[in-house]
């Protein structure tokens, strides 16, 4: 006991130190300020494995009967005027103002019969950034792009993908079809019944397929609505190195400098931080320290009268 006394003593300093690193390691974790994507156009655009409502929501909650899987059109012999596309683009500008620029744009799609679907804000020390995401009309996205263009200081990165559902909402309408004549046929059935047994058995019968109809109505609507625009995602920082864009090169040692700064800065407040903590619970520990210290002198003392 005596000698762990006599070890922590001699080398407090060292140990306070160990345990501020391991605070930093385990206790928070030494975070990287700037978010680099450098997958920013890896992401899989075909979406032929599937496509959540979710992903193309119209700034609600997802419609009833809406697809839960859509296949990517290989149909050739469509027109292109007759073509249901769902469009997303997204843009990385660097602004002077973040929050100047996320109301203009708004303002903006609204103007153009567009409408906000999220916003989000952020004000770190060093920069502020923010996204922002709007549906804006098919016809009117030429006017709107060059209105984003015209507000960024600079164009980091721009995207477009998107996904022909023409198949899909094809095949809804030849769907729609057949149970509609179904359901005339056994309406005219019904018609014709005799018993309540029957009645009741072809009453059920299109209660069913009403509800298959419903639900490709829902479909059918939900794939009108988001291929008739465009889901824009706009990524805003008043420094462009807090924006997801892909790097002219693998390593760029100026964006290397500002992180080891930046993290350098954050990891001096969790110290500090740290040290709060400490003198918060100081009367907690600073009395075990005292009982502790008073025990082991007082057996002390009693080895050396013995």
């Amino acid at each position: 006991m005596n000698n762990v006394i006599f070890f922590i003593k001699k080398n407090f300093l060292t140990l306070f130190l160990v345990v501020v690193v391991l605070y930093l390691l385990f206790g928070r974790g030494i975070r990287n300020p700037i978010p680099i994507y450098n997958d920013y156009n890896s992401r899989d655009t075909s979406m032929e494995k599937s496509l959540a409502v979710s992903s193309y929501g119209m700034g609600g909650s997802s419609p009833v009967g809406a697809p839960s899987y859509i296949g990517e059109s290989v149909n050739t012999n469509i027109p292109t005027s007759d073509r249901k596309v769902i469009e997303e683009m997204s843009f990385s500008l660097k602004v002077q103002n973040v929050s100047n620029a996320q109301n203009l744009i708004n303002k903006k799609a609204e103007s153009l019969g567009g409408f906000m679907v999220h916003s989000n804000l952020s004000k770190p020390s060093e920069n502020t950034s923010g996204t922002l995401t709007v549906r804006v009309p098919k016809d009117k996205i030429d006017i709107f792009n060059s209105f984003l263009r015209e507000q960024a200081l600079k164009v980091v990165a721009e995207d477009l993908f998107g996904t022909d559902v023409t198949d899909a909402y094809s095949d809804i309408g030849i769907r729609l079809n057949i149970l509609t004549k179904n359901k005339e046929r056994l309406t005219e059935i019904m018609d014709r019944a005799s018993t309540v047994e029957d009645i009741l058995k072809v009453q059920n019968q299109i209660f069913n397929l009403q509800d298959q109809i419903d639900s490709l109505m829902g479909q059918k609507k939900y794939l009108e609505e988001v291929s008739s625009s465009v889901k824009i995602t706009i990524y805003l920082a008043t420094d462009e190195y807090s924006l997801p864009y892909v790097p002219d090169t693998s390593f760029r040692p100026s964006v290397v400098f500002k992180e080891a700064v930046r993290a350098l800065i954050l990891n001096i407040r969790d110290i500090a931080s740290f040290i709060i903590w400490g003198g918060v619970y100081s009367v907690i520990w600073v009395p075990a320290l005292v009982i502790l210290y008073l025990l082991k002198k007082k057996f002390w003392n009693k080895n050396r009268k013995v």
